[in-house]
């Protein structure tokens, strides 16, 4: 066999493994492979990841494969490691700021009192993270899938979940003031006492979603699915909800002063004890609903 054949054959594994090896960064459910893209890895010094030692100062290792690492406690201010597989890494207490985990997938990992301040997480798969206590002050998290995950204590302030999946997750006291959630899928999310003050949660997807005693004072909830939701005891002064669906939602003793509710559907829901002065209303739906006074709702 001539060098010429051994090397074309060495070529073609190499582009074959990371072909095989990409599908899995990017489609994680379709493969689990022990490697990363190949061709690139080997450029990058990281062919599996276990040539990543950051203990060296080294902080990138795009498309590698570092499941199951520790990296508790490690500075990687900045790093590099978009499309890794990262599954169950330990990332507690880390130093993440500015860091790229742009469609990694990060299933069950760790981040629990880590700073992921500026941290690029767009099409990220964290499904079932745990990020309690987590910083992720103005982090991107566009189409991320976070479904199952733990949010709970988490600083989101300006942080942007636009269109991500956050069905069954848990945002309990989680700090999201000016939050962008617009569009994003929170079936069924646990946000008791969150504050969501200001946050723009137009279109969003909240149906059956835990909101008791969430500041919601001024958010964009407009256009927004609540059907189902427990709102017993929030905020919602002045809060946008035109067009939203708030059918069967629970809203007792809710703060809805000033709220602008044009063409809002609250049929069935239950308004007692709500407090309702100088809302804006034009062909707002009380059809059955129980009112703040007791009564039931017209239909008109």
């Amino acid at each position: 066999m001539t060098p010429l054949t051994v090397a074309w054959r060495n070529w073609k594994r190499m582009v074959m493994l990371g072909v095989r090896a990409c599908v899995s960064a990017f489609l994680p459910g379709l493969a689990m492979l022990p490697v990363a893209c190949g061709p690139v890895a080997e450029m990058h010094g990281a062919y599996d990841g276990g040539r990543f030692e950051p203990e060296k100062g080294q902080t990138e290792c795009p498309l590698c494969d570092l499941r199951y690492r520790d990296f508790a406690g490690v500075d990687l201010k900045n790093g590099n490691f978009r499309g890794a597989y990262m599954f169950d890494v330990d990332f507690k207490r880390a130093k993440l700021e500015g860091t790229s985990f742009e469609s990694a997938n990060l299933a069950l990992a760790k981040f629990n009192r880590a700073d992921l301040t500026g941290a690029d997480l767009r099409k990220a798969d964290l499904t079932g993270a745990a990020l309690y206590g987590a910083t992720l002050r103005g982090a991107k998290l566009e189409f991320a899938r976070l479904v199952s995950a733990n949010l709970e204590s988490t600083e989101l302030t300006f942080a942007d979940f636009t269109t991500a999946n956050l069905r069954h997750s848990i945002l309990t006291r989680t700090y999201a003031d000016k939050a962008v959630l617009r569009g994003a899928d929170l079936t069924g999310a646990v946000l008791d006492e969150a504050n969501l003050r200001g946050a723009n949660l137009e279109g969003a997807i909240l149906k059956g979603a835990d909101l008791s005693g969430a500041d919601l004072s001024q958010a964009n909830l407009n256009g927004a699915d609540l059907s189902g939701a427990n709102l017993e005891g929030a905020r919602l002064s002045y809060a946008l909800l035109a067009g939203a669906d708030l059918t069967r939602a629970s809203l007792v003793d809710a703060d809805l002063v000033g709220a602008n509710l044009k063409q809002a559907s609250f049929e069935l829901a239950d308004l007692k004890g709500a407090e309702l002065d100088s809302v804006v209303e034009h062909r707002t739906n009380y059809c059955r609903a129980r009112m703040p006074g007791g009564g039931e709702g017209d239909c008109n």
